[in-house]
């Protein structure tokens, strides 16, 4: 499975699989494992929180953290409005499922 970084205005706090997502939204979501740089109050600045897979960066509309850590023990990071690479590109093993709100392959 493929590892994206989630970086907070350049500096890089974490990461994910986006393991979810609706194609036909332009969608992608999953669990976020944040490091030691990340901070809850990061979570409510998504206009500088941006993706990469690798060298190259994902371009989207915007990118968001749910932190529902102390509630319910997890963190979620999704991307909004991805535009390229294409969905088929960042997730060839999905490339020809007939159902776009895949869950866990």
């Amino acid at each position: 499975m493929r590892r994206f970084d989630v970086y907070f205005r350049g500096r890089l706090i974490g990461h994910t699989a986006f393991e979810r997502g609706d194609r036909s939204m332009g969608v992608i979501y999953g669990e976020f494992f944040p490091n030691g740089a990340y901070h809850r109050d990061m979570a409510t600045e998504n206009s500088h929180l941006s993706v990469s897979l690798g060298d190259a960066m994902i371009r989207c509309e915007g990118v968001a953290i749910e932190d529902c850590f102390d509630e319910a023990d997890e963190i979620e990071v999704a991307a909004f409005g991805v535009s390229c690479p294409t969905y088929e590109e960042l997730f060839p093993e999905r490339a020809d499922a007939d159902d776009w709100g895949w869950q866990n392959p």
